[in-house]
Parts: structure tokens; C-alpha cells; sequence
């Protein structure tokens, strides 16, 4: 079994395996299978029953299936049935070398060597990366189609490409569906939008982004939304896909990054007007955050010094 890493945002780096388009036609049953990356099925048109991990999906036009890796899945269609899918087989970031593969060889290839049954073994270890920020549920149903199908399709065109910008342009393709699946079920503060809970959450993130500079705790907000401090800390990560804390820091990066461009605040007092009462607390967060000190922001804002 791999292990489960977290990533955030700003470390993604998309590695876009293989990407097709295919129409399936029953009765046909795709025999159990493993796959070693992450895989993106968008149904165009038609139905199938996706088993995964013993668990079976009906996936139909519209429709977005996302499969992890090393879980057991398959699909299968009934007589008279087809389906017409793109699929994508992808990492969220690039992988070390010694753990990369071609999808044309250990996936499309019925037979293998001992040595590629070795490798085969070492694949089932890869890292499996988790962005933080978000997440993606096996089934999200009734995606936009009018905006997704073409990036998929221009996708699929492009990977076929030998020129040398088209792996620049199929992770440019991949960031856009990404975006645009986020953009459609979270709302401008992160929530998603058909969550049961965003009204009591979304209500939370109002409250914080009035009150980010005072001493919010997992305690007193869990108080203000009339929930027990457990109960609201889970609600919050699962709606939102950041912790509370994580969540104010966000907050008062931003606002800090604000007062960095309008004001001319020593970092002291900027400090404590976001809520971080320690300055050197302060940078060290800040630096984490920007990967940049706050002076360093400042004057590269005032084009004043270099990025680098």
C-alpha cells in the first residue's frame, strides 16, 4: 500500500499520463484492475456500473468518476448498452523517476515480463499524493459539460502531439479543469456548495473574515455556530478542506499582504493588526506561506529589489 501524502495548492505540478476517448459497447465486463495513479472519467454519453473497492457507482452523461490508486475497480456494461468516456490518468505532481511508467505498457499490456512484474510491485509504493485544499469525491454528478468536454477534448488532441509544447499545454488544459470543477462546487470562501452544512460554515467564515485579528479558537467559534468544538472542527475541514486554524492563517496572510502593498506599518505593528502578537512569529509564517519574508514582499511590490 503507498503512503498518503499532503500536498497544498501551490505545490500541485500535474503529471499527465495518458489521456484517451473511448466508446464501450456491452455486454462487456472490464476484468478487476489496479492502477498505480489517479484517473479522471468523464462520461460524454451513454451509462455504465463502475465496482469500486466492492462498491458499485452508475455513471451516466455528465457524470465525473475519480479513481485513486491502488483500489480494485471495473466496469461493466449490460447488453445494448455503451458508454463514451474520456479518460485521464494523471499524478498531482511529477513523479521520481524511478516511480514512472508509460499507462500504454502496464495498463493496455496483457502480459508481462518477471522483470515488469518486479516493477509492477514497486508501482503498488508510489507516493499517493492528497491536495489539502480540496477534494474530490468518487462521483460528482452532472459536471458542466459545455465547458469541460472541450478542455478534455483539446486534451486528448494535444497529448497526441510530438511537439515539444505540447506537455506544457496538457498541464495548462489539465490546471483549467481543475479549476473550473472547483469553481462550480466551492464558493468564492472555499465551501462547497451543496454541502448540508455551508450555511452554519459559511456563516462561520464571514464572522472570522470580520474577526480574523482577534482570538479565534476552534473553542469560541464552535460556540458562535451553537455546535461542540469536535463537531464543528470536522464540519469546517469537510466543507471547506482546511482546518479552522489553517483557515484564519489564510485570512491573515492575505490581509497582511494588503497592509504590506497600502501601508507603511513597521512588521511589528502589522503584525499585531492581523493577530499574530510575536513578529518574528510573524515572518516565520509569512515565509512559509509566501515563500518570501514580508520585507522582502514589500519591496518587490515597490519594485524596489528583484524576486530572486
Amino acid at each position: 500500500m503507498s503512503d498518503s501524502v499532503l500536498i497544498d495548492m501551490k505545490q500541485i505540478s500535474p503529471y499527465i499520463r495518458y489521456v484517451n476517448d473511448e466508446v464501450f459497447r456491452g455486454p462487456q465486463i472490464h476484468a478487476n484492475r489496479i492502477i498505480y495513479d489517479h484517473e479522471f472519467i468523464l462520461c460524454l454519453n451513454g451509462e455504465a456500473r463502475m465496482i469500486l473497492a466492492g462498491i458499485q457507482y452508475n455513471i451516466k452523461k455528465g457524470d465525473l468518476f475519480y479513481i485513486k490508486p491502488n483500489v480494485r475497480n471495473q466496469m461493466i456494461l449490460d447488453e445494448n448498452k455503451s458508454i463514451h468516456v474520456h479518460c485521464v490518468h494523471f499524478d498531482w505532481v511529477t513523479p521520481d523517476e524511478k516511480f514512472d511508467f508509460t499507462a500504454e505498457k502496464y495498463y493496455l499490456n496483457g502480459t508481462f515480463s518477471s522483470e515488469e512484474i518486479n516493477f509492477i510491485e514497486k508501482l503498488k509504493q508510489r507516493p499517493d499524493y492528497a491536495v489539502s485544499e480540496f477534494y474530490f469525491p468518487t462521483l460528482i454528478h452532472n459536471v458542466n459539460l459545455d465547458k469541460l468536454q472541450p478542455m478534455f477534448k483539446e486534451m486528448y488532441f494535444v497529448s497526441h502531439q510530438p511537439d515539444i509544447t505540447s506537455k506544457l499545454m496538457v498541464k495548462s488544459l489539465f490546471l483549467g479543469i481543475i479549476a473550473s470543477i472547483l469553481y462550480d462546487r466551492f464558493t468564492s470562501t472555499g465551501a462547497q456548495k451543496d454541502h448540508y452544512h455551508i450555511k452554519t460554515i459559511q456563516h462561520a467564515i464571514e464572522y472570522m473574515k470580520v474577526h480574523s485579528a482577534n482570538d479565534l479558537n476552534t473553542a469560541n467559534m464552535s460556540k458562535y455556530c451553537g455546535l461542540s468544538p469536535k463537531y464543528f472542527g470536522a464540519l469546517f475541514k469537510e466543507v471547506t478542506g482546511l482546518s479552522m486554524n489553517g483557515y484564519l492563517l489564510e485570512l491573515r496572510m492575505q490581509h497582511a499582504k494588503k497592509l504590506l502593498l497600502t501601508s507603511d506599518q513597521t512588521l511589528e505593528q502589522l503584525a499585531n493588526e492581523v493577530g499574530i502578537h510575536d513578529v518574528y512569529y510573524f515572518t516565520k509564517l509569512f515565509k512559509k506561506s509566501e515563500g518570501i519574508t514580508p520585507g522582502k514582499y514589500r519591496r518587490m511590490l515597490a519594485n524596489q529589489e528583484p524576486i530572486a
